[in-house]
């Protein structure tokens, strides 16, 4: 009725279409930004009703007077529409769907209406830079648990290997005084003191057809004649069950039922390569054995010989860097110690270097072993024999080795030193390792090793040579057409471990002799560590 009568409109209730409507679907997105936007939306209600108030004094002014009646009933109409718009209102704010402000309706907005979308697009940053640096803040506080966590992990690992080290010292200290007790036992019953057994054997050396040609009775042997087999057998390394085994596969031992031996091998020759010292707790056991049976052997016209090695010269030169705490106790109680002066170190290490320095009663019974021994056509030696070797006369060798570990003088007045050429650098016969590499790096050190060794045995008119020192890691084997063999298999314990293995050579019907490897098939002897362990 007002508009029929020229007046204006009164202003539409907000809708999505309209300009203000817009701005209050966009309320809604905002959550717990509401009540800003509500208070807004106040003024502008407020703005609206002045406007229209305004409208309506101008419509009169231009029309005239108009009737009080049609006043009233547009009043009542406006505030209809008003309280319909509100109802609308609340009904759309239920509605709002999110992606209409991306339609192309709130893009086209008037003026207006863009200046409110800059206020809600305001907004609604605020509130996305606020859920980023609650995000960013719990993953610093995740981060932090994560590292805590981590750190917390790392220190059980930390105590469980502490745990497993403390244990592990434990067992070795307790493995260490069985060692102890052990090596006692066995020097009980192998250094017997008997003057009677003493002077046979001495008797036995200087009479026997194995003594040394054209030398002193007290200096080693350099050549000796076989009638039956060779037995070789490598490095021991105070491994006294390797050392029983090896002469159990070669034949030449036997073992009663309460532990006593005896020699089986008749007029068989056994060489032992040296280095029974070091890195093992029964050295002297080991000497001892292999003296009681070279003067059985002797009654059946066999021997058993033993070379001095580079660690029988590291001990005689005072180095003691690879004696285990059990020979150093077996030393202690060769000299006559008590086990409770076991506990004093500098009191058994000061017993042993009286031992082993050149005079001492162990270096005198080593100055016994020849450095290079030649038996028929076959020399053994602990490393290996270079042309200069031979040149400069393995007799002469023996010589000055048995006289530097005997300690005796020279014609001027002063102790015997050590040959060079016996145990000087890698070159000497003790230290050579030329002939002992199971893969020579090329063909041309493989010819002029095999060729060296070849000019040194012809000039000691031999055909083979025989090494030990050097571990081979696939077993005793031979090099350069046969004319080397290596038998050092690390057997001992205190080395690899590994079976036993010896060389033997035997005569033949057609007087060439017949070289073998002989391998414990079954597994070696277990060893004292492993006697050990199992009983731990």
């Amino acid at each position: 009725m007002a508009a029929e009568a020229g007046g204006a409109a009164p202003p539409a209730a907000p809708g999505p279409g309209s300009q203000y409507g817009t701005y209050v679907e966009a309320v809604e997105i905002l959550g717990d930004e509401g009540e800003d936007s509500e208070e807004h939306d106040d003024q502008c209600e407020e703005g609206e009703d002045e406007e229209d108030e305004g409208e309506d004094e101008e419509d009169d002014g231009e029309e005239g007077e108009e009737d009080e009646e049609d006043g009233e009933e547009e009043d009542e109409a406006t505030d209809d529409e008003e309280e319909e718009g509100e109802e609308g209102d609340e009904g759309e704010l239920e509605e709002v769907d999110p992606v209409y402000l991306q339609t192309a309706v709130y893009r086209n907005v008037p003026n207006v209406g863009r200046v409110y979308d800059w206020k809600l697009q305001h907004e609604v940053n605020q509130a996305l830079s606020k859920q980023r640096k609650q995000q960013a803040q719990m993953e610093k506080v995740m981060e932090a648990a994560r590292v805590q966590l981590q750190v917390r992990e790392a220190n059980e690992r930390a105590f469980q290997q502490w745990l497993v080290t403390k244990k592990t010292e434990k067992q070795q200290q307790h493995q260490e005084h069985r060692r102890i007790a052990y090596v006692t036992s066995v020097y009980r019953s192998l250094t017997k003191d008997d003057p009677t057994e003493q002077k046979a054997r001495e008797a036995l050396w200087a009479s026997t057809s194995a003594s040394p040609r054209g030398s002193d009775a007290q200096d080693p042997p350099t050549y000796v004649t076989a009638t039956g087999r060779i037995i070789a057998i490598g490095d021991l390394h105070g491994d006294l069950d390797k050392a029983v085994e090896s002469l159990k596969l070669g034949g030449v031992l036997s073992v009663g039922e309460e532990g006593e031996v005896s020699w089986v091998g008749g007029d068989t020759v056994v060489v032992q390569l040296g280095d029974v010292l070091d890195r093992g707790d029964v050295e002297i056991g080991i000497v001892n054995l292999l003296r009681f049976l070279d003067t059985e052997a002797r009654k059946h016209g066999g021997a058993v010989y033993m070379l001095n090695g580079n660690h029988e010269s590291l001990n005689v030169c005072g180095d003691f860097r690879y004696v285990t705490p059990g020979a150093f106790a077996e030393s202690a109680m060769y000299s006559g110690l008590s086990e409770d002066d076991l506990k004093d170190w500098q009191l058994v290490a000061r017993v042993r270097y009286a031992l082993f320095k050149p005079g001492g009663e162990m270096a005198r019974e080593l100055s016994r072993n020849p450095t290079v021994l030649i038996v028929n056509d076959t020399v053994f030696a602990h490393g290996g024999l270079l042309p200069t070797h031979v040149e400069y006369g393995v007799e002469r060798l023996n010589r000055e080795v048995a006289a530097w570990m005997r300690g005796d003088e020279t014609p001027d007045g002063q102790k015997s030193p050590p040959p060079f050429l016996a145990m000087g650098d890698a070159n000497s016969v003790m230290w050579n390792r030329s002939l002992s590499k199971e893969r020579f790096a090329t063909p041309f050190e493989r010819y002029h090793a095999c060729r060296a060794l070849q000019q040194a045995l012809a000039k000691v008119q031999g055909k083979r040579l025989v090494v030990g020192h050097t571990p081979q890691l696939t077993g005793a084997n031979c090099e350069c057409d046969d004319q080397v063999w290596r038998i050092d298999v690390g057997m001992s314990y205190g080395v690899l471990n590994r079976p036993v293995q010896v060389l033997e050579i035997a005569p033949s019907a057609d007087g060439e002799p017949k070289v073998r490897i002989i391998r414990n098939r079954s597994g070696s002897l277990s060893s004292i560590d492993d006697d050990l362990a199992s009983s731990l």
